[in-house]
């Protein structure tokens, strides 16, 4: 199975490094307002290293990066880097079981064979110029 965590999977990602690091799994969330009520809408999952700093595939980021660099649907009117359990971080973005994925991934991280081609990053980084 073939994996690229940068437009997506970031929640296994997350939850393989949690597994094998301890570190704990963070949502970025916005929240909006609709009809006079508040709802909250899910962006990227990431874990938190013991410097303070969240990791995702791309590396590490402030929690100002997290921000800036969130995408959401709806009319954000402000944005939570919020900690969540495991079992909230499996189903967040996907109602399937994706034990088989994380499991898959742990042996990537440990065996040091994940990759993503670079050209990704360096074409993401150029469209958002």
């Amino acid at each position: 199975m073939k994996y690229c965590f940068t437009s997506g999977d970031c929640d296994i990602y997350a939850i393989a490094l949690h597994r094998i690091y301890g570190y704990p799994i963070y949502v970025v969330r916005g929240y909006y307002e609709e009809d006079n009520e508040e709802f909250y809408e899910d962006s990227h999952i990431v874990v938190k290293k013991p410097n303070g700093l969240f990791l995702d595939f791309n590396g590490e980021n402030s929690e100002q990066d997290l921000k800036n660099n969130s995408y959401f649907e709806n009319k954000i009117k402000y944005i939570n880097i919020e900690e969540i359990s495991e079992e909230e971080a499996k189903y967040t973005f996907s109602s399937e079981n994706q034990e088989k994925k994380i499991k898959e991934v742990i042996d990537l991280i440990k065996n040091k064979k994940i990759k993503c081609i670079k050209i990704l990053k360096h074409l993401n980084n150029f469209l958002m110029k």
